[in-house]
Order: structure tokens, then sequence, then C-alpha cells
């Protein structure tokens, strides 16, 4: 009908158009959802990392925060020991894999 000249095809070509415009502003709209997804997406999973951080944080100072106190050169020798030992090796990658992440999120190296 718009090629061939009928009166109302000027009302259908600015209806078209408008549908257009919508069509591109709607697309638009998405990108901009999609893209506040994903920086959402990204500060969750930084929260997430930062309470498992830190609760083995916690972890590690009720260990560390035991009640016996050495009283000669030998008992703390057996402090350190039991301390090193606290720190337990399975853990170490865990701990490695949150710390690198916090550091990516702030583009540390």
């Amino acid at each position: 009908m718009i090629g061939e000249g009928h009166p109302p095809s000027e009302k259908f070509r600015v209806s078209i158009d408008e549908v257009h415009a919508l069509w591109a502003e709607l697309k638009q709209a998405l990108a901009d959802r999609q893209a506040a997804l994903v920086q959402n997406e990204v500060a969750q999973q930084y929260l997430f990392d930062a309470s498992e951080a830190e609760a083995w944080m916690g972890e590690q100072e009720l260990y560390l925060m035991g009640e016996e106190k050495t009283k000669d050169e030998q008992g703390a020798t057996n402090a350190i020991k039991k301390h090193e030992q606290g720190f337990k090796i399975e853990e170490y990658p865990k701990t490695r894999t949150v710390i690198d992440h916090v550091l990516g999120y702030f583009h540390l190296p």
C-alpha cells in the first residue's frame, strides 16, 4: 500500500518508523540490562568470596587464641609446632583462590 501511494500510506510509514525506533530502544534496554546483570554477578561473587575468607580467618583466629600460655622455651617451641600444624596444606589452594579473586577484583598484581 505504501508503494502504491494510497492516502493513508504516510500514516503507515510513520507508524512503521515508530515501531522500528521502539524496537531499537528495546534492544538497547536489553543490552543495558545484560551489562548490569554481569556487573551484579561479579559483585555477588566478590561478596561470597570475601565472606568465605572472613569465615576462614575467623576460624583461624579462634584456633590461634588458645588459652594455653607457655612458661618456658620448651612450651613455646611446642606451641609454635602446634600452630604450624594448624595451617592445613589442603586449605591453601582454596585460600589462594579467594585471595586471587579479591586481588583480581581490585585489579591488583
